[in-house]
C-alpha cells in the first residue's frame, strides 16, 4: 500500500487555550490511529507566497488510515475542544496517477484531500 501524508496547515488560531486543548487530545488519538508525526511548527522559511503558519506533516500507512484517524471518536472529541479557535486546513497526500479534490472536511475546520501524484 502506498503511505499517506496528512498536512494541517493553521491559517489562524484565535484562542491559544483552545487549540493546546486540541493539541492534548488530537496527538495521542492521531498516533494511536497509527499517525506518525514527522514535522510539526512555524515553517523555517516561507516561499511562492506562502504564510507563515503552524504546519503539521503526519504519516500514515495509507489514505484509509487517515482519514478513519480523522473520523475516530478520539480525534472528533479534539476537534470539538478546539471549536472555532483555529481555521485549519488539512489535505492528505499520496503517490497516485490522477490528481483531483474530493470534500471531506466540513464546518470551522475546512479543507480536501488532495490526490496528486509525488513520484
Amino acid at each position: 500500500m502506498t503511505k499517506a501524508y496528512w498536512i494541517s496547515a493553521y491559517r489562524s488560531i484565535s484562542d491559544n487555550d483552545a487549540l493546546s486543548a486540541y493539541a492534548k487530545l488530537a496527538g495521542p488519538s492521531l498516533t494511536a490511529a497509527g499517525g506518525k508525526f514527522l514535522a510539526r511548527g512555524i515553517p523555517a522559511a516561507v516561499k511562492e507566497n506562502g504564510q507563515q503558519e503552524r504546519t503539521v506533516l503526519i504519516e500514515f500507512e495509507n489514505v484509509a488510515a487517515a482519514l478513519a484517524a480523522y473520523n475516530s471518536p478520539g480525534y472528533q472529541e479534539a476537534l470539538v475542544a478546539l471549536g472555532v479557535a483555529s481555521r485549519m486546513i488539512i489535505r492528505t497526500f499520496y503517490k497516485q496517477m490522477s490528481m483531483r479534490s474530493v470534500p471531506v472536511f466540513h464546518g470551522p475546520h475546512w479543507g480536501f484531500a488532495l490526490e496528486r501524484r509525488l513520484g
